[in-house]
């Protein structure tokens, strides 16, 4: 064979593996395609085993695709498997956020698994997500009953019976909720009445259970469903511990039970990084990630291993790649933006935002994300720009009329932020923030303080837990009602809840200081000005200060 000869075939072989390299992804989206219709046969003859072996091989083969993992998620949750089946809605949540089916099926499983709080949490996303599903906005009017939440729930429990005036269950959950709301539950028996229910159903009204108290607490990996929680507990044991080899056991063991799923080498990433190994970690959760795409726990992980390599910048540099990457995977914009404000590099932030507008190109999400970014850097008049422009083409979206009214206080344009709220409570009257945002603003024009208190009060008989809400409940009866006792009642276990927020702090210290309680006030206030902690009140605040600590010297001397 000639030198020439040599040189053309291992430029043919060359162009072969090359063509082999470009068209594999697609040679696999083939393959996996004809997969799930065999599945679908398999599941029609009843042979369940072998259709969740072939959605598990269809997975390795390509990991995005919804459709499967839809499937094999509900094929899990219908055989009670509730670890499988929460791994792969979430991944499909992730994958797919307004995926109302994702979200649906999360709630069920943690409905299965007696997790309330979180299940709510789950029907709220399905809901705001565009679900009109009676019985899914019936259930969440359940839920928030049982939670104390009566406000809330009185008003899912109307929607439910306008999707299904014959609907006994809503009914009653409305009944029941306006009886703890307001005392007035006669006027909705007798809508039933006429509406065909059975007036037997409200036989046994009132209900003495006492409501669920709600943790508030984030998802944390630790309280997800069944052996899950229990095997990351006692990886994170063994991790304190530092016994490393029982916690790589464990991490080889999830991947084996929980295949095509990213707990084997996302837990295997969580090891190496607490040994230090961080280029070992890096690739277990790039595998994580390739298993289950646009997972956000997997990204958050990986943020301080490169922050670690290059600081703020490096971090927006390589959230930016995974972005172009994966085109449609925008979670990682948002914190890039945050990282290159870190980094002193505002316009690069910026720009990383409004690459969501050509992503996602029929969605309120990127003018939500720009305006908050606008507000976090002060810039009130262009956040003003970004809603109108947001609202002009989704003129119901909520998060746009709130982040308007934010901006309207920041201008001191009392009038646009009180429109921006009221109509935020009109496309969602259960929104506390909103409520709690709006009552704090009206506390401060006296000929609006009544219906502040309105605000207040309704919010009293929801159970709110928020920091944020608690803390302008309280704002409000102490400068609108003048009780001080009442305000603490909010403004103690708001600031416990945010520790870190000044503003809270001062109010207490005004509360306790109205109580009598000098030297209460004096610790609160230490708190709210300890240094870098800048904050809207902050001159009255040291006002106070120097008038407390000259009179607690004046009664030594």
């Amino acid at each position: 064979m000639t030198a020439k000869t040599v040189v053309v075939v291992a430029a043919a072989v060359a162009a072969i593996a090359a063509a082999f390299f470009l068209f594999r992804p697609r040679l696999a989206r083939l393959r996996e395609s004809q997969m799930v219709v065999d599945v679908r046969q398999e599941l029609a003859a009843g042979s369940r085993d072998r259709a969740r072996a072939g959605l598990i091989e269809a997975l390795d083969l390509v990991p995005a695709d919804a459709e499967a993992r839809r499937m094999l998620a509900q094929l899990e949750l219908d055989e009670k498997r509730l670890e499988p089946a929460f791994l792969h809605f979430q991944a499909l949540s992730e994958l797919q956020p307004g995926n109302t089916q994702a979200w649906l099926g999360l709630s069920r499983v943690r409905i299965a698994a007696d997790q309330a709080e979180e299940a709510e949490a789950a029907l709220s996303r399905a809901i705001d997500a565009g679900l009109e599903d009676e019985a899914a906005i019936k259930q969440r009017a359940q839920l928030r009953y049982r939670f104390g939440r009566y406000h809330g729930a009185l008003i899912d429990a109307e929607r439910a019976i306008r999707l299904d005036p014959r609907d006994a269950e809503a009914w009653l959950i409305a009944a029941r909720s306006a009886l703890h709301e307001s005392g007035k539950d006669e006027a909705i028996v007798e809508r039933a009445v006429a509406a065909g229910v059975d007036r037997k159903v409200f036989a046994q009204l009132p209900d003495e259970a006492a409501p669920i108290p709600r943790r508030g607490a984030p998802d944390r990996a630790e309280g997800w469903p069944g052996q899950l929680g229990e095997l990351i507990r006692d990886l994170l044991a063994k991790i304190r511990g530092k016994d490393w080899g029982a916690a790589k056991v464990l991490a080889l063991r999830a991947g084996q039970t929980w295949p095509a799923t990213l707990m084997g080498p996302w837990l295997e990433g969580l090891v190496e990084y607490q040994r230090g190994e961080f280029a070992a970690a890096e690739k277990s959760f790039r595998e994580a990630l390739r298993r289950s795409p646009r997972s956000h726990r997997v990204v958050t992980n990986l943020i301080p291993i490169w922050s670690r390599q290059g600081g703020a910048l490096r971090v927006g540099d390589e959230l930016s790649k995974l972005a172009a990457d994966d085109p449609g995977f925008v979670y990682p914009l948002r914190i890039a933006a945050r990282a290159y404000l870190e980094g002193d590099q505002p316009a690069r932030a910026e720009a990383a935002l409004r690459q969501e507008f050509a992503i996602l190109a029929d969605s309120p999400v990127p003018f939500r994300d720009l305006a908050a970014f606008d507000l976090e850097i002060d810039r009130a008049s262009e956040a003003i720009v970004v809603c109108e422009r947001g609202l002009a083409r989704f003129p119901r979206d909520s998060e746009l009329h709130l982040d308007a009214a934010r901006a309207g206080v920041l201008l001191g344009d009392r009038a646009r932020a009180t429109e921006g709220y009221e109509a935020a409570l009109r496309e969602r009257p259960y929104d506390q923030v909103a409520a709690a945002e709006l009552a704090a603003l009206l506390v401060e024009d006296h000929g609006q303080r009544d219906r502040a208190l309105a605000l207040v009060h309704t919010l009293e008989r929801d159970a709110p837990i928020e920091p944020e809400v608690l803390g302008a409940m309280g704002v409000v009866f102490l400068e609108g009602a003048n009780d001080a006792a009442r305000a603490r009642q909010f403004l103690e276990p708001a600031s416990a809840a945010a520790p870190a927020d000044a503003r809270l702090h001062y109010e207490l210290a005004v509360a306790f200081n109205r109580m009598g309680s000098a030297s209460r006030a004096v610790d609160e206030l230490r708190r709210a000005l300890a240094p870098g902690r800048p904050f809207r009140g902050e001159a009255e605040a040291r006002r106070l200060m120097r008038q407390l600590t000259g009179a607690e010297s004046r009664v030594r001397r």
